[in-house]
């Protein structure tokens, strides 16, 4: 369990909020947690995750080192195993259920201990947990939705669990872009309170003098970058096939790197784009990058980001951190990516799941020098783009205002 001299004492009316999530993988939900934790936000926190038999000893964990910034942190319920299958049959059915009740007593255990205002889950598994701890009321819970409510981004089961027992019983909901919320909307309760708000970047916002892009010298290679998890719905297969086309269309030295780790059992994905890769005959110019830990040094040594998830992107943190840094950047044209890039403004769109699109598009900034300036320069302007701190001092205001609307004095 946790232990209370590690909280953290905040000046004024103080919040409690107990945060619930269902691994510690170096996933976009977990790392985007952790890094609003790292701020210090006005609210007393605790964390709660899974035991996990992959890291008993506390290594390789998104949220390593919270304590140090007053995180109260618990591992409770039945171990979970990193990369655990996700088949669908009706044993692997009945052990999701039978974990899934375990959980929920193990969590209840610590949300009466610890008495939070609010139980905020960061994943839509987590929720689920929440939503079925009886004394949770609408009032305290909140969701967050870092996925897109649909049956391809949830699967039918997760589907069905958001649809009829999450989203109606939660009494806050934050979305990490408003087409997230906009997919979640039909399944809401009357008088809900929703907020749009901004995943933290981990990293700095560069400033207007900045590194030169290395492809404005034409005897330079141009350096092509992609940061994300190794997944087939991220779309590195689909990056490296355009990248092959795009090979054959410019005399222009060019590189592709691609930095991210196999998270959540995705080892054999990366077996695959290695062998992809082989069969293309880009072993000369495609890196892998594997996990980065500084960010920003990799987005600073790209001339062009590309983000191309096989099916709409929620928000895309990697395109936030490639405006921040200032980089030339191309998405696919729908979900949260598309909100975020002003197409021939800040950024490119192309057409989604189109290998012949993408390569095009590449096409146009690598051989005209001056648009992909043009397009860094405008990245670093784009409004709206918060710093970590900004971020959690939104959502400390959101939760604030909620406490003063139901007059809540706990």
């Amino acid at each position: 369990m946790y232990s209370t001299e590690t909280s953290r004492v905040v000046a004024g009316p103080s919040l409690r909020v107990l945060h619930l999530d269902h691994s510690d993988e170096f996933g976009g939900a977990e790392l985007a947690l952790a890094r609003m934790l790292r701020t210090r936000p006005r609210w007393q926190s605790v964390l709660v995750l899974p035991q996990n038999l992959a890291r008993r000893d506390g290594s390789l964990s998104a949220f390593n080192g919270l304590e140090q910034f007053g995180v109260q942190i618990a591992r409770v319920g039945p171990p979970s195993r990193v990369g655990a299958s996700r088949s669908h049959g009706l044993l692997s059915l009945a052990k999701f259920v039978f974990n899934t009740g375990r959980q929920v007593v193990a969590v209840g255990r610590v949300v009466r201990k610890a008495r939070p205002h609010f139980v905020w889950a960061n994943s839509s598994r987590a929720a689920v947990y929440t939503a079925l701890i009886p004394w949770v009321r609408s009032t305290m819970l909140v969701v967050h939705l870092r996925d897109r409510i649909d049956v391809d981004s949830l699967g039918r089961f997760g589907y069905l669990a958001m649809t009829r027992l999450v989203l109606p019983r939660a009494g806050v909901v934050i979305a990490n872009s408003t087409s997230t919320l906009a997919s979640a909307r039909p399944y809401f309760r009357a008088g809900v309170k929703t907020k749009t708000l901004q995943s933290p970047l981990g990293i700095a916002r560069a400033s207007s003098r900045g590194k030169a892009l290395a492809g404005s010298d034409q005897g330079q290679r141009i350096r092509i970058g992609m940061l994300a998890r190794l997944d087939p719905w991220k779309g590195q297969h689909l990056v490296i096939q355009a990248f092959a086309h795009l090979r054959t269309q410019t005399t222009r030295d060019l590189s592709l790197h691609l930095a991210g780790g196999a998270e959540f059992g995705q080892e054999a994905y990366s077996e695959e784009l290695h062998q992809l890769i082989e069969d293309l005959d880009l072993a000369d110019s495609v890196v892998f990058a594997g996990r980065v830990d500084d960010v920003t040094q990799f987005i600073d040594e790209m001339d062009i980001c590309v983000q191309y998830s096989t099916r709409p992107e929620p928000l895309g943190q990697n395109v936030l951190q490639y405006l921040a840094r200032g980089r030339a950047v191309l998405v696919a044209a729908e979900g949260g990516p598309a909100e975020w890039i002003r197409h021939g403004d800040n950024g490119l769109h192309v057409r989604p799941r189109s290998v012949s699109a993408l390569a095009k598009g590449l096409l146009d900034v690598v051989e005209d020098d001056d648009r992909r300036d043009e397009l860094a320069r405008a990245a670093l302007e784009t409004p709206n783009l918060l710093t970590d701190g900004e971020v959690a001092d939104e959502a400390a205001a959101f939760l604030e205002n909620c406490m003063r609307m139901r007059g809540d004095s706990n």
